[in-house]
């Protein structure tokens, strides 16, 4: 039996948000490594900038979440990390605004 499609969405912000897209490396605090160090490779992955509010993806994670890829990356503050590839990029700006949510109706 198939476990579906697996996403993952990670934050960035104005600061780090190019070095992401330079590196390929997407990152968390290493206080999120226990979701983080479930990524796998092949999962879909999206990141969030929340200083613009934009939403880019999808990108596809090329290892699984790994502790300190580069540990002088994203500021140093986001150790659990998972590099990313992508053939096609989207840019959804305002994704919290502009999302619909399905309503089950009784």
């Amino acid at each position: 039996m198939s476990e579906g499609v697996r996403y993952w969405k990670f934050t960035c912000n104005r600061e780090i948000e190019e070095e992401c897209f330079q590196k390929k490396l997407v990152g968390a605090p290493a206080r999120m490594w226990k979701e983080v160090k479930e990524v796998k490779k092949g999962d879909i992955i999206f990141l969030h900038n929340i200083d613009t509010d934009i939403l880019h993806g999808p990108f596809i994670a090329g290892t699984e979440g790994t502790m300190n890829i580069d540990p002088y990356a994203l500021g140093r503050k986001n150790p659990s990390q998972v590099k990313i590839e992508w053939v096609n990029l989207s840019k959804i700006t305002e994704p919290l605004r502009n999302s619909h949510s399905l309503k089950e109706k009784h």
